[in-house]
């Protein structure tokens, strides 16, 4: 469990603690914890960066995405700052980045 955390949680500011869990509770947990293998034959990406939300949720969501600090993040959160003051309607992310570019 702790190195599933360690690899799935890095980037993330806090990672899930379960060092104050008892050892019963870790115990019960883990039979819930299911690994698996996915072999994707085909990829339809969709972004949904225009959702008909508030600007000032958009914004929380772009500052917690600037917060994470990494490349990615920070590309998400300059997508999604183009959209405030838009409706979904106005700009279609997929539409203007073109096939194979996102």
């Amino acid at each position: 469990m702790d190195e599933l955390i360690a690899v799935n949680e890095s980037e993330l500011p806090e990672q899930w603690d379960v060092r104050g869990y008892s050892a019963e509770r870790r115990a019960r947990l883990t039979p819930h914890i299911l690994g698996f293998v996915l072999d994707v034959e085909e990829v339809q990406p969709k972004f949904k960066l225009l959702q008909h939300y508030p600007d000032e949720d958009k914004a929380g969501a772009i500052a917690g995405l600037r917060s994470r600090g990494t490349d990615a993040t920070r590309a998400i959160a300059q997508l999604m700052e183009q959209t405030l003051g838009r409706g979904s309607r106005e700009m279609d992310v997929a539409k203007r980045l073109g096939p194979g570019n996102y």
